[in-house]
């Protein structure tokens, strides 16, 4: 539904879209530098282990992704493969802190 420009609907709405689109460029932002800080300056390598052998290992990734940078929104599903990547190569969770710690503690 579309609404008049400048009535309370849509500048309600199109806050709440503002808001929402800023939460999705932070969290890209902040997964991008992270990840770029874990895998160096090169491409994400090829994952070197079998895909996600150990869940609870791949949660451990997320949850201290979580804990320094803040839980993905729903709209950071597609940031998980960054995660997952890390998990695949065998970066550790201190490896992980550390680089969390670098790009969210700002």
């Amino acid at each position: 539904m579309r609404f008049p420009v400048g009535s309370p609907e849509y500048n309600a709405t199109k806050k709440e879209y503002d808001e929402i689109f800023t939460l999705m460029k932070n969290e890209e932002e902040n997964i991008e530098a992270v990840s770029k800080l874990v895998f160096g300056i090169k491409e994400r390598p090829i994952a070197k282990v079998p895909y996600a052998d150990d869940l609870y290992y791949y949660k451990t990734l997320s949850e201290v992704y979580a804990r320094y940078c803040r839980r993905l929104s729903k709209f950071g599903s597609k940031l998980e493969k960054h995660i997952l990547d890390m998990y695949e190569i065998g970066i550790t969770a201190d490896e992980l802190a550390a680089a969390c710690i670098k790009v969210c503690s700002k």
